[in-house]
């Protein structure tokens, strides 16, 4: 479902969406799908999970004693982390990088992950209006062909995202 409201807002390869002049717009829609991403890693964990003895499942909600982890289910670098594990890079590779660094996030690929959701959404508004410190960049044709690859990944194992 949050895939096909992605979808719906900025259309497919084939037959792409005209943002206007919303040039922000991109990147809510990236954010939302990092959250689809994350919430598919959510999926994969509780589908790895086995009975005990008694037929009882655990789930890792809490921090173990002694760990660096919130509990695998309320982490989200681990949900991440098995979502892009599964995923082809069309899927979480949202812009390429230049192959150098060029600047502050231009030698990198922006992707789906927990820290680019933030840098999205904990962003500060300036006197114009206009949002500030976002170096991610948002190719809008690759952000549709991920919705679009990862909508047939879902279907074609039957989970709903």
């Amino acid at each position: 479902m949050i895939l096909d409201v992605i979808e719906k807002s900025v259309g497919t390869t084939t037959h792409p969406i005209n943002l206007g002049y919303n040039v922000y717009a991109p990147f809510i829609y990236f954010a939302i799908l990092t959250h689809a991403i994350e919430e598919y890693g959510k999926l994969l964990y509780i589908q790895s999970l086995r009975p005990d003895q008694q037929g009882i499942i655990e789930i890792e909600y809490e921090k173990a004693r002694g760990s660096n982890s919130r509990g695998i289910f309320r982490d989200h670098n681990v949900k991440f982390a098995l979502a892009s594990s599964s995923l082809p890079p069309d899927v979480t590779v949202i812009h390429g990088g230049f192959g150098g660094n060029y600047g502050r996030n231009y030698g990198s690929a922006t992707t789906t992950t927990w820290n680019a959701r933030l840098e999205v959404l904990n962003t500060d508004i300036d006197l114009s209006g206009n949002p500030t410190n976002i170096t991610s960049q948002i190719d809008l044709n690759r952000l549709r062909k991920s919705v679009f690859d990862f909508k047939n990944i879902v279907l074609v194992n039957n989970n709903v995202i």
